[in-house]
């Protein structure tokens, strides 16, 4: 098992601070030692309770670990205390206790996590975990600043002759550190001693700790070589954690340094400065090292020679630091280059050479993604360098950073300034449209993004110009403006586009002429993709649009045809959508079997994507499913629409659900769909007229005929162009008057209904009322005339109301006034 909670490479360093004595002041850096800490299970023998089965007890442990796994420490905490209590001698009891201790120390219960781990110390003496606890109980007071009773506890831990080897070290060094925080050298040695003398091994992890704890207690006891012994004992082993080994070298370089080593100490700052350029000593180790190395050369020698000790060593004039960056520079070592160009910005150089290397700067430093040090340097560089050449050069970076930074509104202004200031022929113009059209397209400002990427594509070369002029075209639909991004995208066909790019740009086209509902032009368009492109990355939707389109033109043998295409192509994320409007399809040409076969099926399917649904067709398709009392089909359709982001296709659903209950008799269900209809369609005359005479029907048919006229008057007054609506408004008016009694007011409205309007259902039934209507006022001429007209114009319907038993006395009455 690892006694490892979390790798010594967080270190608290925390053991002392001195100054180093060198000759260039090189600061120090103080370090704490941190402790690995524990978390490895151990097993220890299970004793069955015998009033809690070892499945109950195994199941509440795990319980208790998904809490603390998933942060809730404080019900973890109960769990394992329950467990812990109610089962000491289970076999989970000493993990229980540890992660119990471990649940309150993450709560800030830092005295229980200490009474936890002292219980688990004692309750399991030989257990592995239990000796852990002592450990993690030293490192809780040890955080409080709490020695003397850490060094209490580790010492009666240590008497216990079962703690394992690795536990054993780790309680030693924890008394070693403590002892050097308290200035006991002797006790310090003591311990840590023993420890340092032992090889690096990975299950041993204290031992690095012990090494470098020792070289700073030597150094703090003005003992150079004993410090530098452990110190460089651990930069040969290739185990030794990243931080431990850069705070070594920085030690040992700054040993060897105080005792004029100076060779020793540039191969140690040679590898802090390759070896971590990134880390907290880079700086001082690259400028300790520019003392402690020098040579010089001439140009085919020059990295050889300004790399060499003797160079680092002496202190080269500035000009020659500035020599020494550009060639880093160019050989892509940008760290090391600008800590050359600093060092000539620091030494007496001319004032040429103090531009040039200020500017080299500011770009290693981008280079380096040091995008904050970068923008600070070059809008100083800019203030104090305004009519410099290299100002705008400086200025562009200055940009980059920014957008590196995030800020793309700060980092478009300077860009904007550039071109107003340098004008379109500066050798960096068309970089920043270019990036102003990026960020623009980024910061969601599609139609200036747009505007720069035409301005882009008016001078780009004619390979180039093809991907701009699409870009700009991709700005005006995001922003929603189709019709703007119609001449881009022609302009794109119209050039020398790839064969993608024209694809693209066709079956784009071709959606803008969907939008427009122009679908002819629609079909068109698709139909020169997918002769020219047969193969394209559009071709499967293109199939696919085609084929709807067809349907919209009623043509549903072609739909049919292209969306079995389609489905041929697709990859699965497309088939749903191909599916559902084939389905359409189908139903439009009576192709019923198929069509009914497969969309219930689809709607059913939970990895269906709604959203590609499209929902004017879908309400067109619920209403069929009402017609043929496919009323499990028609609720999936209606539910859908009713949960869609437009409010008019939410508004359609519940007319739908409205619909469908008040074709299956059940009126109150009817009324509740159709009522929240008619509350959401205020802005909507033509469904909320259509809600009104649904819910009028309603509630004539549950006898509540006051209700009802009010809701039919409602409708009436509304402007809509629905024709089943109104005529199924006029209708049920008159019916009302009917039931009443009033037939002088039931007659127009029956009368209008089929004068005015040619609807399949309701026109017929008008007839038919007024011709009951007409022979209860003894206007048996007028009954037969309107007798004459159902006769012609719904000959179906006629004999299906001929068929009615409730309708023989009308039929009679009529039949023998003609035989008169």
């Amino acid at each position: 098992m690892r006694y490892r909670e979390q790798t010594p490479s967080r270190m608290r360093l925390n053991l002392c601070t001195a100054a180093c004595r060198t000759l260039l002041g090189v600061v120090t850096a103080v370090t704490a030692v941190g402790a690995p800490t524990a978390t490895g299970p151990a097993t220890a023998p299970a004793d069955t309770e015998a009033d809690r089965p070892d499945a109950r007890i195994a199941e509440q442990y795990q319980f208790a670990e998904g809490l603390r796994s998933r942060g809730y420490l404080d019900l973890a905490v109960a769990e394992y205390k329950k467990l812990v209590d109610n089962a000491p001698t289970s076999e989970h009891a000493p993990m229980a206790c540890y992660n119990w201790a471990r649940s309150l120390q993450g709560l800030g219960r830092h005295d229980d996590a200490v009474a936890v781990f002292e219980r688990l110390r004692r309750t399991y003496p030989t257990h592995d975990i239990g000796h852990e606890a002592a450990i993690g109980a030293a490192r809780i007071l040890l955080k409080q600043d709490k020695l003397d009773e850490a060094v209490a506890l580790l010492l009666a831990a240590r008497k216990n002759g079962s703690v394992p080897p690795p536990v054993l070290e780790a309680i030693d060094y924890y008394l070693g550190d403590i002892a050097f925080k308290q200035d006991d050298v002797k006790t310090a040695l003591r311990y840590l001693a023993p420890l340092a003398a032992k090889p690096l091994e990975p299950s041993f992890d204290y031992r690095v700790y012990a090494r470098l704890t020792l070289g700073y207690l030597h150094r703090k006891l003005d003992r150079p070589n004993a410090a530098r012994r452990y110190f460089e004992s651990l930069l040969a082993d290739g185990g030794v954690p990243k931080a431990v080994l850069e705070e070594s070298l920085v030690q040992a370089a700054n040993l060897a340094y105080t005792q004029s080593h100076y060779a020793d100490a540039g191969a140690y700052y040679t590898r802090i400065v390759e070896e971590f350029p990134d880390g907290r000593f880079f700086k001082k180790a690259a400028e300790s090292l520019c003392w402690s190395l020098y040579q010089a050369g001439n140009h085919a020698e020059l990295d050889t020679l300004l790399r060499s000790p003797r160079f680092r060593a002496a202190e080269p004039v500035a000009a020659l630091r500035y020599v020494d960056g550009l060639n880093l520079k160019a050989m892509d070592r940008h760290e090391q280059a600008l800590a050359a160009f600093d060092a000539a910005l620091g030494g007496d150089c001319t004032p040429a050479v103090r531009l040039q290397a200020d500017y080299e700067a500011i770009e290693c430093l981008y280079v380096l993604n040091r995008y904050d040090a970068c923008l600070k340097r070059s809008e100083t560089f800019v203030a104090t360098h305004l009519g410099s050449e290299l100002a705008p050069h400086v200025d562009f970076i200055r940009g980059q950073c920014l957008i590196e930074l995030n800020q793309t509104g700060e980092a478009r202004k300077v860009f904007r300034r550039l071109l107003e200031q340098q004008g379109e022929d500066w050798q960096h113009a068309e970089d920043a449209v270019r990036i102003l059209a990026d960020l623009s397209r980024r910061d969601g400002d599609s139609e200036e993004a747009a505007a720069y990427y035409r301005q882009l594509a008016e001078k780009a070369t004619p390979d180039r110009r093809a991907a701009l002029f699409l870009r700009a075209a991709e700005c005006e639909m995001a922003r929603g403006d189709p019709a703007a991004a119609l001449p881009d995208f022609l302009a794109v066909t119209e050039s020398t586009p790839t064969p993608d790019q024209r694809a693209t740009a066709l079956f784009k086209i071709a959606e803008i002429h969907t939008l427009k509902q122009d679908y002819p032009a629609g079909i068109a368009v698709l139909d020169e993709l997918l002769r020219d492109f047969p193969d394209a990355d559009h071709t499967a939707e293109a199939l696919r649009l085609r084929g709807v389109l067809h349907y919209n033109l009623e043509r549903y043998t072609e739909a049919i045809t292209d969306l079995r295409a389609c489905l041929d192509r697709t990859n699965a994320a497309g088939r749903a959508t191909a599916q559902l409007h084939l389905v359409y399809a189908l139903w439009a040409a009576h192709e019923e079997k198929d069509a009914l076969a497969l969309l219930p099926k689809l709607l059913a399917d939970t990895e269906f994507d709604r959203a590609s649904l499209d929902p004017a067709l879908l309400e067109v398709f619920g209403r069929r499913y009402i017609a043929l009392n496919k009323y499990d089909a028609a609720t999936r359709c209606f539910s859908i629409l009713r949960e869609h982001s437009d409010t008019g296709y939410q508004v359609s659903g519940l007319i739908g659900l409205g619909h469908m209950h008040l074709t299956k008799g059940k009126y109150d269900e009817a009324v509740e769909w159709l009522l929240q209809a008619k509350n959401t369609s205020h802005d909507m005359p033509e469904k909320r007229g259509n809600a009104l005479s649904l819910l009028g029907e309603t509630l004539a048919l549950q006898g509540r005929s006051d209700e009802a006229l009010l809701i039919y008057k409602e409708a009436l007054e509304l402007n809509f162009e629905n024709v089943a609506a109104k005529a199924r408004t006029r209708l049920g008016i008159a019916r009302l008057h009917v039931k009443n009694k009033a037939y002088a007011e039931a007659l127009p409205f029956a009368i209008s209904v089929f004068v005015l309007f040619d609807d399949p259902r309701y026109t017929p039934e008008a007839m038919l009322l007024a011709m009951e209507i007409f022979l209860l006022q003894d206007r048996t001429d007028d009954a037969g005339n309107t007798y004459n007209e159902l006769s012609e114009r719904y000959p179906a319907a006629l004999a299906s109301f001929r068929n009615r038993e409730e309708n023989k006395p009308i039929f009679d009455t009529l039949e023998s006034h003609a035989r008169r």
